[in-house]
């Protein structure tokens, strides 16, 4: 078996993670739970830790959640804006200190592949020499070569009343990853992951993967469409119809269904997001999708990690699961204990079969 980039993880301070652990992961990770347990907000975690030295990722996260709304530019109130935006991403959301009033705490958040790692970076972090950290930006990353550890701390210039971010390079862990939203990937993005697998062989699993919902798919390609035009669709080819059909005509599910198999290509030896995975899928066809992404994850050492509101999307995932006896599949229950802490569970195949067939609830 290859090595995945993550086999446990430790989150604290970020949005509702006071401190949360994750002590086994797989290969293909399923995140289950209830509303407001963190399920989208583990995903933004894990997008943080593979993007350590992309600040940008920050700001799109804000920007996804309309936790910031204004238009961006270079202007002081602008940055300012975005600035406050990113308070969001701390627990307990840190006060905006008035204008020359000095901060007194500095709230950080910390992600990494175990808490101990973590632990020894955070005490190191939070003996760093304060006027080293230029204190005229809110927010910086840093990285002990080989810790494997994302530190984000909120700070402030008083002087300026100015928020943004600093990022101090030292060695580059980007991993590679994909995030696709619960509304799946925009149409520029499947354009240029299509080009990268067109007259491949990754172009038949990529259509594979797309007669689980359309079997009478033969050919797709991207065009302009309608003729002419500057902007290149995903057009098929089906058994039955002379003409080449928009792929859209046959419904959101197969657009879905393209980007997450493009994705996963895309993602090799790295990481695939994936936002509310059942949207767009009628439920039966949920075993045959997991299926192709137990597959194609293993041949092509992607560590996957999906949420879903869905019990059937759960079902199909322990159904294919199981037909796979080498399928490294795990889910993860989020919920609150008696503190009203949020905490993660794994849940391994054996109890997930039972738990399904007996209607317990994982969501």
């Amino acid at each position: 078996m290859e090595r995945l980039p993550l086999n446990s993880l430790f989150i604290k301070g970020y949005r509702a993670f006071e401190s949360l652990t994750v002590e086994k992961l797989g290969r293909v990770n399923l995140i289950v739970g209830k509303n407001n347990v963190g399920k989208t907000a583990l995903l933004e975690a894990l997008r943080i830790y593979a993007n350590h030295d992309e600040t940008e990722i920050l700001y799109e996260i804000v920007f996804a959640r309309n936790e910031v709304t204004e238009p961006r530019n270079h202007s002081l109130d602008s940055t300012r804006e975005y600035g406050l935006g990113l308070r969001s991403l701390f627990t307990n959301r840190p006060a905006m200190p008035e204008r020359n009033e000095k901060r007194r705490d500095n709230p950080y958040f910390i992600i990494s592949s175990s808490e101990q790692k973590a632990r020894n970076f955070e005490k190191k972090m939070l003996d760093y020499d304060e006027q080293s950290l230029k204190s005229n930006y809110e927010a910086a990353f840093f990285e002990a070569v080989g810790s494997k550890v994302t530190f984000v701390r909120y700070s402030h210039d008083p002087s300026r009343g100015v928020l943004n971010p600093l990022y101090y390079p030292r060695e580059s862990r980007d991993i590679n990853n994909l995030f696709i939203s619960s509304t799946g990937l925009g149409n520029d993005k499947l354009v240029e992951f299509w080009d990268t697998v067109t007259l491949t062989e990754l172009e038949d699993d990529v259509i594979e993967a797309l007669t689980i919902l359309l079997p009478s798919l033969s050919r797709i390609d991207f065009i302009g469409y309608p003729t002419g035009s500057k902007t290149r669709v995903p057009v098929v080819r089906v058994e039955g119809i002379k003409e080449r059909v928009p792929l859209k005509s046959f419904g959101e599910g197969l657009t879905k269904i393209l980007g997450i198999s493009l994705a996963l290509v895309q993602c090799q030896n790295g990481i695939l997001l994936i936002d509310e995975i059942e949207n767009g899928f009628h439920y039966s066809v949920l075993p045959d999708i997991w299926k192709v992404i137990f597959r194609t994850a293993k041949s092509l050492n992607v560590q996957v990690f999906a949420t879903t509101h869905s019990l059937d999307c759960v079902r199909a995932f322990e159904e294919a699961a199981s037909e796979d006896k080498e399928s490294e599949g795990i889910t993860i229950r989020l919920e609150r204990d008696e503190k009203n802490k949020i905490v993660a569970k794994v849940i391994d195949e054996e109890l997930l079969e039972l738990a399904t067939k007996h209607n317990v609830e994982v969501r």
